[in-house]
């Protein structure tokens, strides 16, 4: 015979799947009773156990409902010369050198890259790296 819990199902033999169902609906109702039971000195608690995640739901739901995507004209922008740098490096010269700072990396493109901005523009650049450590 199977190994079955006295107190889980105090029917005498194997018991049938209707006593299994009644058996566990009266076991959630005593724990049901129990829950009230140790939450009815503490109303306030309660009432903000179940007030609280309705809030937040709410909150949530609105702020979803609230950001539907708008519809809007495109937008053509003017077409920028990148081949020199902005006039504002130019009409404001700084005392210092600029600096051309990056995060190393094994990177053969980006080293390029850096190399090819340095050497592109006719500003004097201070070419250095950022350490991760500094992350």
């Amino acid at each position: 015979m199977h190994n079955i819990c006295p107190i889980c199902f105090p029917t005498s033999g194997d018991p049938s799947s209707s006593a299994r169902k009644m058996t566990m609906f009266r076991n959630l109702k005593l724990l049901l009773w129990k829950n009230f039971i140790l939450k009815k000195p503490k109303t306030l608690v309660t009432v903000l156990e179940i007030l609280m995640p309705l809030l937040f739901s709410a909150i949530v739901m609105y702020l979803h409902f609230g950001s539907l995507p708008r519809n809007r004209p495109p937008v053509n922008y003017c077409a920028i010369d990148i081949t020199s740098l902005p006039e504002f490096f130019i009409q404001y010269p700084l005392k210092n050198r600029f600096q051309l700072v990056y995060i190393p990396s094994k990177s053969e493109t980006l080293k390029s890259i850096t190399e090819s901005v340095e050497k592109t523009f006719g500003v004097e650049f201070e070419v250095s790296t950022w350490s991760q450590k500094d992350l």
